[in-house]
């Protein structure tokens, strides 16, 4: 009778010892992660320092006792903590996943480091804000890209600054489009053909009006002719 209650003993010992090791354990409860009280979410793993089911490196927690996978770029979320990128962030605004103001999406849809002014670049990258603030990738003139000012800005001791507007204070390759800083005033005067526009602030040089003017001019004289013809 002992040899047989220590054998259903053993036995009950064994059926416990299996289903700890089929059912695993909960979330934040001890484990070993030898197989033996294993966790019971895919989206857990034992903790090597704190010996305790926690989410995995590529899922966060969800609420008390669940692991959820990562969120991928684009993909709706509440927390930085939740997006898979490393670089990636939750944006306040659109509550997604999205590279940090430092990175951009590069082909591959990952979050790369943005590239720093004069930096070589990419062309082919579909992404538009691959170069820092206020430049875009180019051609230098030697053949080679890199990103440099976009035409709204010029260089100043290697920083982009802003072109300056008709009637400013300028040097040398300073001027908004279509105008050039003149010698005499160094104040930026407007290309032959241009005008300042708009008239009381302006902020460009503008040939538009003044060819609209012409192309009339030339016109009504045609039309009168015309209407001399036909009588």
């Amino acid at each position: 009778m002992d040899l047989f209650c220590r054998f259903v003993g053993i036995w009950i010992v064994c059926v416990i010892y299996i289903a700890v090791g089929v059912e695993g354990v909960a979330f934040d409860a001890a484990c070993t992660g030898t197989g033996v009280g294993d966790c019971t979410d895919s989206n857990n793993i034992c903790d090597g320092t704190s010996n305790k089911c926690a989410c995995s490196t590529t899922s966060y927690k969800k609420n008390a006792t669940t692991c959820a996978t990562k969120i991928t770029l684009t993909g709706a979320c509440t927390a930085t903590t939740q997006c898979a990128d490393p670089q990636a962030e939750c944006h306040a605004a659109k509550h997604t996943c999205g590279c940090k103001a430092t990175h951009f999406v590069n082909t591959a849809g990952a979050c790369s480091p943005k590239v720093a002014f004069k930096a070589s670049c990419v062309v082919a990258e579909t992404a538009k804000d691959q170069c820092v603030a206020d430049t875009e990738c180019k051609d230098d003139g030697s053949g080679t890209n890199k990103c440099l000012c976009k035409a709204t800005h010029y260089d100043s001791s290697g920083t982009c600054t802003p072109r300056k507007s008709p009637k400013v204070n300028c040097a040398s390759g300073e001027c908004v489009t279509h105008a050039t800083c003149d010698s005499g005033t160094s104040k930026c005067v407007c290309d032959a053909g241009y005008d300042p526009s708009p008239t009381i602030s302006p902020t460009m040089c503008s040939g538009v009006v003044k060819v609209i003017t012409q192309a009339y001019m030339y016109l009504v004289p045609f039309l009168v002719s015309m209407m001399l013809l036909l009588r």
